[in-house]
């Protein structure tokens, strides 16, 4: 760029001579020969220097300076004079000369000294201009802080940095995806309204773009030569320009560009102005959207509150989309709505519609008749019911076409209005954009207005199911055997069913309406010793109606032997809690003692057999504790470890036992309730396996299986439980050492898992018997245990639909096969579908190969189910070689040739491992590795035809777990690849339980007790305690429970998520409203504490 002149005044009657030695390139000089004319020249120009003769203003010099620099405080001025006295030049100084040139200076030295004050000069305009921008910038920064809302902000912003920084323009980028927002304008776009403002999808070099995507400033001296740069309407001439990104923390706004002329250019040394002004506007914009947000949040908190206040009053389904159609349309940014639902008598097949107007309504119906409305509804569940946006189509037979004629919008909303089990109807609105709203803003609102009406909905019905069921309730309880009787809160009986009076002989007549004394009463009055039972009836009443005593804890019973009728029943009472602060109330219900006692007789024989079995282990136990607790310290070392595994070993024994007992009184007298979840016959058997049950026992069981089996629907404790005793049998009843077989099958629509020992056998006439209760074989009648190991195997089994059989011969050991019916078919097989043809846009997989049975030390050589592992494939020959192993092997394979493709797809599969090729064609690999680390936990191993030391620091610093290379064995290639799937799997299968007093949970049996007491969860509510108590104390988002529970393909399904931590919490938190161990962090996701 071309160095200006210097703009020079000289006040002088002899400048010719002054000045002939001056560069006139360097100096554009303005003569002046009067002084009047030169103060008058100051008030109208602008100048780089001044120089004045002595000569000409005489006495009146130093006037001359003070009045010039009053004026003009930062231009130069140098005096020129003939007068050498030192006290006269010392003077001048003072009043404010810069310099004093004397006649005998050289041409040479003149100019010097003048390219000296101007450096000068432009030093002290730099540092003024600088100060005077930060002031601005302070003063604009507060005004932006100011601001509640972001597109005000962005008027405001853009029109105030023109005017203050005098820039040609300014253009705001705002981005969250595609596509992205542009704001651009130059001075008083806030005034005539001139402010631009356009939906645009970049370019990938666009400036902006590019800026966004690499963080870094870019500076143009002529941005219209760059090929990429797309133009903007409101900046038709733009030439310099600088490009900041705007970031808040961790997050990306967007970018701001402001844009300069070939007057006033913006260069490099305006960099640290802008950056400042982007990263200030970047705050302001944040909390412009959080007190934005805050505002829309309290806005549609208001609306919600006005839709449940009108719901609350109304029954009918009519009423309810009338109401709903009213607040639909009541939100600003929605232009017209139309609200459809279905009638909740299933005869009745008019579909109720809601909207502005007659012709709509006919519309909707002929839309309905055509089937685009079950279109519509069919494109709501593939998404889970979540909300859609419909955009009109191309051409004249668009469907929707007088759908977004008649409700006038651009593009239409379409909400599923749904309650907890069924589609109930539909919300079609058009919304836009506008100041108070965004489209987004609009779209929760009128999903969650939906989801109101929905419960709404259902309450009402349940109200309707309650007042019908609350008739059939009377007539059950008049139907059962026992009698009961009611007492209110008043004191008053208000019920007593037709078998009260059967057993107690009192009439109905005598007691209803009357107090509760009257009743206690006639009830001693009838026994043998009317004082001693009344005193018990008034004493059990009194109990459960104390404040000391716990409700549904204390169920206080009085036994009365009546003399008409003759009969032994027992009352038994118990506490009806008030409602709303209201007095309790409280129920009688009268047992006869005769039919309550041989109920009982089976059980009591039972517990009798029980605690007979149960006491030998116990007495074992005990002398062992009172022998190590005496004696302890006449033991050696080794005799004190002998006593301690004896121990251990009778502990087990007596809590095996004791396992036994609970599951057989769970048969035969509370029943036995299966809870059945899909499961891994193999994973069920191994885990068994490496239970501490049979740790010293692993080498003696072999495991035989086929790779791949079906899934089978089973409750995974009590088959646990069920394979543990026939384990337990082969183990005990074998030669120490001798092994045990274990053999997996698919037979038809059976899996068989087959037991094999090597022990003495069952004589052939005892067969028959094994299964019985408490039956031993006679050469076992002395080992440890109570006869009700395979009896409870078969009856677990039978529970499952199963069969179960034996064989043995004396002396040649004996065989349990458990045959399980397999109620899933072949789409429960896992094996991975047909390969489509890969490409570089679609992923293929490899072909699942049938592998023959192996087996290893009682291990399987290749793990089932198969692993599924991604490859992005590049130029490297390492990678389609460990490919061909791992294939071989039953991995299932997912291929890409792209990068760019597989980021896109990693978050969209499960996957258990990564295989990246560091020699990408697209892309290079370890740039891909670490955007992978940041969107997955997946284990990512780079391969490469050749070892680079510094990449593969790099790439393990980057967050790859493994980087293999040339040369290196097939074996060791396997092994590498086997230790990450090890990691993985170890973690599950090691980690201690978790202790917390009132919940223990243990990880390996996934199992969860809550006060003592086991505590039913379905699979998804236990993995979704285990996921959140496994990070105990760290908050995990909505999308990371999504993702870690039920797959990436799910982030989006918070419904899901809300529904699943309701029903956990209903089981496992003493009062629901306070949680004590899922805490909700709003907006966020939950967090697990321990209190």
């Amino acid at each position: 760029m071309a160095v200006q002149p210097a703009e020079t005044l000289l006040v002088s009657t002899n400048g010719d001579e002054l000045v002939r030695s001056l560069n006139p390139n360097a100096y554009h000089i303005h003569a002046v020969g009067d002084v009047g004319k030169a103060m008058e020249t100051l008030r109208d120009a602008r100048y780089d220097i001044i120089l004045l003769d002595d000569a000409l203003f005489s006495n009146d010099i130093f006037d001359a300076v003070k009045e010039i620099k009053r004026r003009v405080p930062l231009i130069p001025v140098l005096v020129l004079s003939k007068n050498a006295d030192a006290a006269y030049q010392t003077d001048l100084m003072e009043v404010g000369v810069d310099d004093f040139l004397t006649g005998d200076l050289s041409s040479e030295e003149l100019q010097r000294r003048l390219r000296l004050i101007l450096r000068q000069r432009r030093q002290a305009r730099v540092l003024a201009q600088r100060n005077q921008n930060l002031q601005s910038l302070t003063l604009l920064s507060r005004r932006m802080y100011s601001a509640t809302d972001p597109h005000a902000l962005v008027l405001d912003t853009i029109d105030k940095a023109c005017s203050t920084f005098k820039l040609y323009g300014v253009a705001i980028v705002l981005h969250d995806d595609d596509p992205f927002q542009m704001f651009a304008g130059r001075e008083g776009c806030s005034a005539d309204g001139t402010l631009f403002e356009s939906i645009l999808y970049l370019k990938d070099y666009d400036p902006f773009r590019r800026v966004i995507r690499s963080g870094f400033v870019q500076v143009f001296q002529n941005i219209v030569a760059d090929p990429n740069y797309m133009p903007i309407p409101a900046l038709p001439a733009p030439e310099s320009a600088i490009i900041v990104p705007l970031n808040y923390q961790e997050h990306k706004l967007g970018a701001m560009g402001v844009f300069g002329t070939g007057h006033l250019p913006v260069g490099h040394e305006d960099l640290l102005l802008y950056e400042l002004f982007a990263s200030q506007f970047a705050v302001a914009l944040n909390n412009a959207r959080h007190y934005h947000s805050q505002r829309i949040s309290a806005q549609s908190s208001q609306h919600l509150l006005r839709a449940w206040q009108r719901f609350i009053n109304l029954q009918s389904y009519d009423e309810m989309a009338e109401n709903l159609h009213r607040l639909v349309e009541e939100i600003s940014n929605v232009n017209q709505a139309l609200v459809w639902m279905y009638p909740p008598d299933p005869g009745d097949l008019t579909t109720i519609v809601k909207t502005a107007s007659p012709e709509m309504v006919k519309l909707f119906r002929q839309l309905e008749r055509d089937g685009v409305v079950n279109d519509l509804i069919a494109q709501l569940d593939e998404r889970r019911l979540q909300p859609m946006i419909l955009r009109p189509g191309i051409g004249q037979k668009d469907p929707l076409g007088p759908l977004f004629k008649g409700l006038r919008g651009q593009q239409l909303l379409l909400v599923a209005i749904t309650d907890s089990a069924r589609l109930i109807g539909g919300i079609i609105a058009s919304v836009s954009n506008n100041r108070q709203y965004s489209s987004e803003d609009a779209q929760l609102l009128i999903a969650s207005l939906a989801h109101a009406t929905g419960l709404a909905l259902e309450r009402t019905t349940l109200i309707e199911i309650t007042t019908q069921q609350s008739g059939r309730l009377e007539a059950l309880l008049r139907s059962i055997s026992e009698g009961i009787f009611f007492v209110d809160d008043t004191g008053h009986v208000a019920f007593c069913n037709p078998q009260f009076t059967e057993m107690t002989g009192i009439n109905p007549s005598e007691v209803l309406g009357y107090d509760s004394d009257t009743l206690l009463r006639d009830l001693a009055r009838r026994s043998g010793d009317e004082d001693y039972v009344l005193a018990q009836l008034q004493e059990a009443v009194g109990r459960i109606l104390s404040s000391d005593t716990q409700v549904n804890e204390d169920y206080p019973i009085v036994e009365i032997t009546l003399g008409e009728p003759k009969r032994d029943i027992h009352v038994e009472f118990m506490m009806i809690a008030g409602v709303n602060g209201s007095r309790p109330g409280w129920a009688g219900i009268i047992r006869n003692n005769l039919r309550f006692k041989s109920m009982f007789g089976s059980q009591t024989l039972l517990l009798d057999m029980m605690s007979e079995r149960i006491r030998v282990p116990y007495a074992q136990v005990r002398g062992l504790l009172t022998t190590l607790n005496e004696q302890h310290s006449r033991f050696t070392h080794r005799e004190r470890a002998r006593f301690l595994r004896q121990l251990e070993e009778s502990v087990q024994s007596l809590g095996h036992l004791w396992d036994n007992f609970l599951e057989m009184y769970n048969l035969e007298v509370s029943g036995l309730a299966l809870s059945r979840e899909q499961v891994d016959l193999y994973e069920v058997v191994q885990r068994v396996i490496d239970s501490r049950a049979f740790a010293e026992y692993r080498r003696q069981i072999q495991i035989k299986s086929p790779a791949r089996l079906p899934l089978i629907e089973v409750d995974e404790l009590r088959l646990e439980l069920a394979l543990t005793n026939v384990l337990h049998n082969a183990i005990q009843f074998s030669p120490k050492g001798a092994p045990v077989n274990v053999t997996l099958e698919h037979h038809d629509d059976e899996l068989l898992i087959v037991v094999e020992d090597q022990g003495a056998g069952i004589p052939r006439e005892q067969l028959g018997h094994v299964f019985e209760p408490f039956f031993q074989a006679g050469h076992n009648s002395d080992a440890d245990g109570a006869g009700l190991g395979l009896y409870l195997v078969r009856e677990i089994v039978k529970r499952h639909g199963g069969r179960i059989a034996i064989a043995s011969e004396p002396g040649s050991g004996t065989t349990v096969t458990l045959a399980l019916p397999i109620t899933l078919r072949e789409e429960s097989l896992r094996a991975a579908p047909p390969p489509p043809t890969a490409s570089a846009a679609a992923p293929r997989r490899a072909e699942p190969l049938e592998l023959p049975e192996r087996t290893f030390n009682g291990k399987r050589v290749s793990d089932r189910p198969p692993q599924t592992i991604m490859v992005v494939e590049g130029r490297s020959g390492l990678v389609p070689h460990l490919c061909e192993q791992l294939a071989g092997e039953g991995y299932e394979m997912i291929a890409y040739r792209s990068g760019e493709e597989a980021l896109r797809d990693v978050n969209s599969i499960r996957l258990d491992l990564i295989l990246l090729d560091v020699n990408l064609t697209d892309a290079n690999g370890l740039d891909v590795c670490e955007r992978m680390c940041k969107r997955t936990e997946v284990p990512i191993i780079m391969l490469a035809d050749e070892a680079s030391e510094a990449e593969k620091v790099r790439a393990l610093m980057l967050g790859a777990d493994d980087y293999i290379a040339r040369p290196i064995s097939d074996e060791e290639l396997m092994a590498r690849v086997n230790v990450i799937f090890k990691r993985r799997r170890i973690p599950d299968r090691t980690r201690e339980p978790l202790d917390l007093g009132s919940l223990y949970i243990d990880f390996a049996r996934r199992e969860v007790f809550l006060n003592n007491k086991p505590l039913e969860l379905t699979r998804i509510e236990y993995d979704l305690l285990n996921v959140l108590a496994v990070n105990q104390g760290q908050v995990l988002t909505h999308k990371q429970l999504l993702e870690k529970v039920w797959g990436p393909e799910y982030q989006a399904e918070t419904q899901y998520l809300w529904v699943n931590v309701s029903r956990l919490r209903k089981k496992l938190e003493p009062t629901v409203d306070s949680p004590r161990y899922i805490h909700t962090q709003p907006g966020v996701g939950y967090v697990f504490r321990s209190s």
